[in-house]
C-alpha cells in the first residue's frame, strides 16, 4: 500500500538560512524494507556476498523460475539486512524549527495512523466522560477509558510492526488467584525509562488491568493524550511542587487499597543514551504502604525506536528486537526501602542488554 501525505514544512539549515518546502511528498511502501527505513538499494549490501543464490548475482533480478531455496535464501539475507543496526539509515527527514524535532517516513506514517486513528479514541473519551457526568457511580474506578486506550495502543503498535515482544510472563503465575489469571492483589510495576514508547511497551505487559500510571503533569500539554489521562484518572504529577508530590503519593496508596494497580519509572525521567539511571524511592514507598508486591519490568531498546530528538519513532520494533521482559515479584513486607529499592533494581538489571545496564 502506499501512503501519501502532502504538507508544508520549513527546514532550518544552520543559524540563519531557511528553505521553504512546499508539498513535501513522504511516501512509505508498508512492507518490511521501507517500515524499518531503508534508503538503500537492497543489493548494495554486503551481505548478499555470503549467501548463495544459485544464478541470482548481486544487482540481478530473481528470475521469475528461482526455486523456493533460492527464495528462502533471498528472505533471509533481506531479514539479516533489517537486523543490521550499523547499515541503517533513518531515510528523507526535516527537522522543524528550533527544536530540532526530527520527522523521518517511517515517523510520518506512524503520525498519521496514530492522530487519525486517535480522533476515535477521542470521541470514546468523550462519551466516558458525559457517562460519568451522568452516571458517576458506574465505572468510577475509570477502567473503561483505560480499555479504549489499550485497544487503540494496541491496533497502532500491530499496524506499524512495533509491537514489543513479551517474555517472563511466567513470573506474573505467582501473582494470579488459582486457576485463572486474575491477579490477587493490587500490583506495582516498575520499569526503566528511556524512550516515548515506554508508554505503549508497558501497556502491553498491563494489557486489560486496570493500570494506572504515575508521569508528569507537563503531559497535559499533548493533545489526545492529554484527554486520556484525565479520563482514566492516571496520577499526574508537579515535580517541582512538593504539595504535589504529597497528593500524588496519596492518591496512588488509595488505588492500591482498592485493588487497581499501578505504574511508574523509577528513575523519574528519561535516560538519554538508554542506559539504567539512579532510582527515586518514592514508588517503592507506595508499594510498601500496603505490602504490594513489585514487579520489575525491562524495556530492550525503546529509546532507538523512537530516540529522543524524534517526534514519533523513526523504525519499527521488530528491527531491533525491541522488547519488555517481567521480572519475578519482589515482596517488600519486613524488608527496609534500600533492600527493596535494592532487589528491584538488580532484577531490573539482569533483564535488560548489556548495552543498557548501568556503568
Amino acid at each position: 500500500m502506499l501512503a501519501f501525505i502532502f504538507f508544508e514544512v520549513r527546514v532550518i539549515v544552520g543559524r540563519s538560512m531557511k528553505v521553504n518546502v512546499i508539498s513535501v511528498v513522504l511516501s512509505a511502501i508498508l512492507t518490511r524494507n521501507v517500515c524499518n527505513g531503508f534508503s538503500q538499494n537492497l543489493s548494495l549490501h554486503p551481505s548478499f556476498s555470503s549467501v548463495s543464490f544459485g544464478r541470482f548475482e548481486r544487482g540481478a533480478k530473481l528470475p521469475p523460475s528461482a526455486s523456493s531455496s533460492s527464495l528462502n535464501a533471498f528472505a533471509s539475507a533481506a531479514l539479516a539486512l533489517e537486523n543490521d543496526n550499523s547499515t541503517w539509515r533513518p531515510g528523507p527527514e526535516v527537522t522543524f524549527g528550533s527544536s530540532g524535532l526530527r520527522l523521518n517516513v517511517f515517523g510520518a506514517v506512524y503520525g498519521f495512523i496514530a492522530i487519525s486513528t486517535g480522533l476515535l479514541w477521542w470521541t470514546g473519551l468523550t462519551l466516558c466522560q458525559i457517562q460519568r457526568k451522568l452516571f458517576p457511580k458506574i465505572d468510577a474506578d475509570r477502567r473503561i477509558p483505560i480499555i479504549l486506550g489499550h485497544i487503540w495502543g494496541s491496533f497502532l503498535l500491530k499496524v506499524m510492526r512495533c509491537m514489543p515482544i513479551v517474555e517472563g510472563k511466567e513470573n506474573l503465575e505467582e501473582l494470579y488467584e488459582p486457576g485463572t489469571k486474575k491477579l490477587k492483589n493490587s500490583v506495582m510495576f516498575v520499569a526503566n525509562h528511556c524512550s516515548w514508547m515506554d508508554i505503549p511497551y508497558v501497556a502491553m505487559v498491563t494489557g486489560w488491568w486496570n493500570c494506572k500510571m504515575i508521569a508528569k503533569a507537563e503531559l497535559l500539554k499533548v493533545p489526545i493524550l492529554s484527554k486520556s489521562l484525565s479520563e482514566s484518572a492516571h496520577l499526574l504529577i508537579d515535580r517541582s511542587s512538593r504539595r504535589s508530590q504529597i497528593k500524588t503519593y496519596k492518591d496512588a496508596v488509595g488505588w492500591l487499597k482498592k485493588g487497581v494497580n499501578l505504574c511508574t519509572f523509577a528513575e523519574g525521567t528519561r535516560s538519554t543514551d538508554g542506559r539504567l539511571q539512579e532510582f527515586k524511592g518514592g514508588a517503592f514507598k507506595m508499594a510498601e504502604a500496603v505490602d504490594a508486591p513489585i514487579v520489575p519490568l525491562s524495556i530492550h531498546q525503546a529509546h532507538i525506536v523512537n530516540p529522543k530528538q524524534y517526534v514519533f519513532p523513526c523504525r519499527s520494533s521488530r528491527s531491533v528486537n525491541g522488547k519488555i521482559v517481567i521480572g519475578k515479584p519482589v515482596y517488600p513486607k519486613g524488608k527496609t526501602d534500600d533492600e527493596v529499592m535494592k532487589e528491584v533494581r538488580n532484577r531490573m538489571i539482569e533483564n535488560l542488554p548489556e548495552s543498557q545496564r548501568p556503568l
